[in-house]
Formats: C-alpha cells, sequence, structure tokens
C-alpha cells in the first residue's frame, strides 16, 4: 500500500497589474498521504479523491470543487478562487474513507504542504517517537502542533517539538531551559513558554521565552513572580497567568500576571491562592477559573469568573465538588463544560455545564448539573471541543483506552475508537484532533470543518449546538425554546460577509440573531413582533413573515415584507470575521433558517 496517495497544484492568480499584463499567479503543491498506522489505510488502492477549496466564498461546483483520480500522475487545477484559504479533500477506496485539510499561507505566496487523509473518528497512531511527551502541547499556525518541556527521571526538559500541518514526521529543537510544571500558549503569531521550574522539585523559574512561527527563538522576558504549576490562558492583549506557586514545596499563589512581548504586569489578585488551576476563556471574552488546590491542601470548590476589562475575579456562587481531577473545555454560546476524573470510587459523571450570562457590567455565569446517558466510569479524563460544538472525551475504562463523543443537547455518550490514553489533547487547526501521551501521539479527524467550511442551504438542528439538554425541542426545519435565553450557535464557522434569512414565531418578544466577533458579547440583531433590527436601526415587520439581513463589514441590510434599511453596525471587533448564533425567550421558534456566504 502506498503513503502517498496522490499530488496537486492549485495554480491562483491573487492579482491583476494592469489591463494589458498578466496575472500573477501563485502555486501550491499539495500531497495528500495515507496514515503510518496499518487500520487507519485502506485495504485497496484509493479509487477517488474529491478536492474543494474554502473561504469567504459561496460554494460552486464548477469553481471549488474538483475530483482527482489518483495514479495519473501530479493534477492541475487551476480554477480555484484566489482567495481560497483552506483545501479539503475527501478519499474513497470501496466503503473506506477518510478526510484532510490544509490552511495555505497569507499573504498568498508559492507554497508546498501535505494533507494527510484520516477515516473519520479513528485514532490513528504515528511512529515518530519524538512526538511522545510529559510537557505542554499547543496548536501552533495552520494546523502544526508543538510541543515543550517536561519531565524526565524528575528532571525537566528543553525539548521543543514541532509536527507541521499534513505531516507524521517531527523536527525538534530546544528551549533555552529546562521547564516542567510550565504552560505553552500562543498569542497572536508567536509561542510563549512561560514560567516551570528545573524538574519536579526546586524555586520555579521567573522567565518566559518567545518564538516565531518558524520557531525561532525570540528572546527571554521576565515575569513579575516566579512561577509554577498555574493557570494560562491568551487573551486579546497578552497571556494571563494565574495562581500556582513559587517552588515545589511552596503554598500556593493568589498573584496574577498578563504577558505580552514587551514583558509582565501584574493583575488583580485571586480571592483565594490557587494551585495548578483551570482556565477557559469563553467567546465572550469571559475567563472561567475552576478547581485547583486550596491553602489547606484540598481542592477549591469556587467557580471565579475574569473579565478582563474589569480586571476583577468574581466569585459566581458555582460550587463544584472537591474532586482533584478536572478538566474544564469551552463551547460555543459562551458556555463551558467542566468534568471530573474518577476519584476514589466516585462516578465520572459529575458533569458541570457553565453559561456566560451577564456582561462587563454585571458579570455573571450560571450552571446546570448534567447526566450523560451512556458514558461509563473514566479514569485519566482528558476532553476537547470538537469543530460542530460536542466534546470529545478520553481516558481510561478499565485500565483501557477509551473514548466518547459528548452531545451536550441529547445528554449522551456515544463510544469511538482509541488508539492511547492521553495526556493532553490538542485541537489543531486544521480540524485535526492530537492525542499525546509519554510514548508517541495519534492523530484523529472527527468532523469535516473549518471556519471556511460552507453551511447547508438550510439549517436542520443538527447543524447547530444547542445549549443545554431540555432548552430546546427540535422539529424538522424548526427550533422551539423551552427556556429563556436558549441558545443556539454555529460551531467554528466564521463569516466576514453573510446573508441570514429566518421565520420566527416569537411568543410576544421576539428572538435575536447575534453576531459574534472573538472575545466580545455578541451583538443583536432583534427579530420581534412587529419590528426587525438592530438597536436604533428598525424595520416594520409582518408577524410570521421572512426577515432577512445581510452583513458586508459592518453595514447591515434588513428586509422584511413592509420596508427595507441599511444602517451601520457599531461594536469592537464588528469589521473582522463573525461567528452566528440565536438567543430565544420560552415558546419563540426559529423556523427555515438560512445562512450563505457571500462574496
Amino acid at each position: 500500500m502506498k503513503h502517498v496517495v496522490a499530488s496537486l497544484l492549485l495554480m491562483l492568480a491573487p492579482a491583476l497589474l494592469g489591463c494589458e499584463r498578466e496575472p500573477i499567479v501563485r502555486v501550491a503543491g499539495l500531497t495528500l498521504r495515507l496514515s503510518d498506522a496499518a487500520d487507519c489505510r485502506p485495504a485497496r488502492e484509493v479509487s477517488e479523491v474529491v478536492v474543494e477549496a474554502f473561504g469567504d466564498f459561496p460554494p460552486s461546483d464548477e469553481n471549488t470543487i474538483d475530483v482527482l483520480r489518483p495514479g495519473a500522475g501530479p493534477a492541475l487545477i487551476e480554477r480555484f478562487p484566489a482567495d481560497t484559504r483552506v483545501v479539503g479533500a475527501r478519499a474513497r477506496a470501496g466503503t473506506w474513507e477518510a478526510g484532510a485539510a490544509r490552511w495555505l499561507e497569507v499573504p498568498l505566496a508559492d507554497q508546498e504542504g501535505e494533507l494527510l487523509l484520516l477515516p473519520p473518528d479513528r485514532s490513528c497512531a504515528v511512529a515518530d517517537p519524538a512526538l511522545g511527551s510529559t510537557g505542554r502541547a499547543a496548536a501552533f499556525g495552520r494546523g502544526a502542533l508543538v510541543l515543550a518541556g517536561g519531565s524526565r527521571e524528575g528532571l525537566g526538559s528543553r525539548s521543543l517539538t514541532r509536527l507541521a500541518a499534513g505531516s507524521q514526521l517531527a523536527t525538534t529543537s530546544e528551549l533555552e531551559l529546562p521547564r516542567e510544571g510550565h504552560a505553552l500558549v500562543t498569542l497572536g503569531d508567536e509561542l510563549f513558554v512561560l514560567g516551570g521550574a528545573l524538574g519536579a522539585t526546586g524555586v520555579a523559574h521567573d522567565t518566559f521565552e518567545r518564538f516565531d512561527a518558524d520557531l525561532a527563538p525570540l528572546g527571554l522576558g521576565r515575569l513579575t513572580t516566579p512561577r509554577r504549576d498555574f493557570g494560562a490562558v491568551s487573551l486579546a492583549d497578552g497571556v494571563l497567568l494565574v495562581g500556582g506557586r513559587s517552588s515545589s514545596e511552596g503554598p500556593p499563589l493568589a498573584t496574577t500576571e498578563l504577558v505580552d512581548a514587551t514583558g509582565s504586569r501584574a493583575r488583580a489578585e485571586l480571592p483565594t491562592p490557587r494551585l495548578e488551576p483551570r482556565l477557559v476563556r469563553l467567546d465572550d471574552g469571559v475567563v472561567v477559573v475552576a478547581a485547583g488546590t486550596g491553602s489547606g491542601g484540598g481542592t477549591l470548590s469556587e467557580v471565579l469568573a475574569y473579565d478582563p476589562s474589569g480586571d476583577e475575579f468574581v466569585d459566581t456562587g458555582i460550587r463544584i465538588q472537591p474532586r482533584r481531577a478536572w478538566v474544564m473545555v469551552g463551547l460555543p454560546g459562551a458556555r463551558a463544560l467542566l468534568v471530573s476524573d474518577g476519584q476514589e470510587g466516585a462516578p465520572t459523571r459529575d458533569v458541570v455545564l457553565v453559561r456566560s450570562v451577564g456582561s462587563a457590567l454585571a458579570l455573571a455565569l450560571e450552571d446546570e448539573r448534567v447526566t450523560i446517558a451512556g458514558l461509563p466510569d473514566l479514569d485519566q479524563v482528558r476532553a476537547v471541543t470538537l469543530a460542530d460544538g460536542r466534546v470529545l472525551l478520553t481516558g481510561a475504562e478499565a485500565r483501557a483506552p477509551a473514548a466518547y463523543v459528548i452531545d451536550l443537547y441529547t445528554a449522551s455518550a456515544t463510544p469511538v475508537h482509541a488508539s492511547r490514553i492521553p495526556h493532553r489533547l490538542v485541537d489543531l487547526a486544521d480540524g485535526t484532533i492530537a492525542e499525546i501521551d509519554p510514548d508517541g501521539a495519534s492523530l484523529r479527524r472527527p468532523v469535516d470543518r473549518t471556519r471556511f467550511h460552507h453551511p447547508p442551504a438550510t439549517l436542520l438542528p443538527e447543524d447547530l449546538a444547542l445549549d443545554a439538554p431540555g432548552h430546546w425541542e427540535t422539529t424538522g426545519l424548526e427550533l422551539r425554546a423551552f427556556v429563556d435565553d436558549a441558545r443556539a450557535d454555529l460551531a467554528t464557522l466564521r463569516f466576514a460577509d453573510v446573508e441570514i434569512a429566518l421565520e420566527v414565531e416569537d411568543a410576544g418578544r421576539g428572538v435575536e440573531v447575534l453576531l459574534r466577533a472573538d472575545g466580545q458579547p455578541p451583538t443583536s440583531l432583534h427579530v420581534e413582533p412587529t419590528e426587525a433590527g438592530p438597536a436604533l436601526c428598525r424595520v416594520e415587520r409582518s408577524a410570521g413573515e421572512e426577515v432577512r439581513f445581510v452583513r458586508e463589514g459592518t453595514r447591515i441590510t434588513i428586509t422584511t415584507d413592509l420596508g427595507e434599511r441599511r444602517c451601520v453596525l457599531e461594536g469592537e471587533g464588528l469589521d473582522g470575521p463573525l461567528g452566528l448564533g440565536f438567543r430565544a425567550p420560552a415558546g419563540a421558534a426559529l423556523r427555515n433558517v438560512r445562512i450563505r456566504r457571500l462574496q
């Protein structure tokens, strides 16, 4: 079985230099490869590969899809749009299928790369032993994986490993210092390796290292406090470090700091010192802080919220069970999911869903305990959010590898293939999930979706991430809310210019179409019984009739059966790519929702 399936050249013409000149042509040479893992490759030769272009443009069979027949030499595709951002591939060999995606470099330049074809929901082991790690792992750039530091026989490691997008062979270099108990966070186009220590014991580092997109070192910076075993999360203007300790025997810290390329500055203190807290930044910018160990040695039950603009940690009143092992992931719709590990015979089914329901002026979270049908007791639990808003949960079941996909709307868990018990799960930009343990890594492709994929012509309920069990009832093309402030969001997808059309049964209070700039509270387009539009820019409508919004940059056009109006949206980030969602009161219904990318 050949590992190379097909090679293709994309000829893209991004600009004309003048009426009499030829366009500037850029070439992307891409190689499609099969997995190293024998159980992830087909039993026969691949017979067909469907290649598709994705970007901020609508789909077109003529201009964005091509079919390749492997074995005929490199294929040349000359008709993909110049602003193609992602190239996707779907391969078939009998009943075997696999998918891949490759982000193209921007600004557009001649480039080469690989697309790794992975069958859906299989954990495919990678042969390179350099990917085994006890250190930190992060997604970096357009589909790459980076591993840094870790512990070997009690000593910190200087290892810095990069797996390029689509590749199965890593490249290695070294950190300036050995680091264990550190953090690894991306901020824009830079990678930060922060704090940690020389080993399992001893004083913490008061430094951080920065690297560019090629992992070339950019120098050392200084932290305000020596720090190890802390929580870290990327914000819009820096990396927030929370808690930890200054030495292996030291007490937990209450201090926090914000780090960027220029250095570090102290931020608000925690209400209670915390060692190894869990941090997640929600898509509305709120940071959730949960779990961790307090000064007395016990696990803390208080869940905090942090608003970066107000620089204040707020006790939300939410309490979780004081178990040592919790994982937390962010979900679409300003939500976070906490799942506990097995501990002293307690079941893993301690699942807490947290939702942001406040604002920068009145920060607030609410929580809901969820019972997940079909989820067994698991140990060594890890979690990552999938591109469709579901959650991949991995761990050990009776000491054997196990993996489940959790659907929060149905409150159910579905078993999927598992090849190892990961220490780390990382969601890469191309939709691949990396699963890492000390012996190696596996790659999984559960959902074929990036931010540039196309929504269906008419949304079905399963195309949306519905916020919680019991909040919605779905029938055909209708979504009906059972509680106030029920949320339904398009996971992962982002839009530059977009058309949104829908019909609403409003129960007297209307519904909201939400425009979500990353890290900002959503902007609402209201659809009320007699009018529609954003605040101070409304158009009259007849109840039950279709409403259409066209967003082009910061301009919005509202069209109803009774009129049309154009206005300008005001708010942070509304001139960039936006996510979409919906919010409805109890009794309201959305029908025939259609979303279309515009050129």
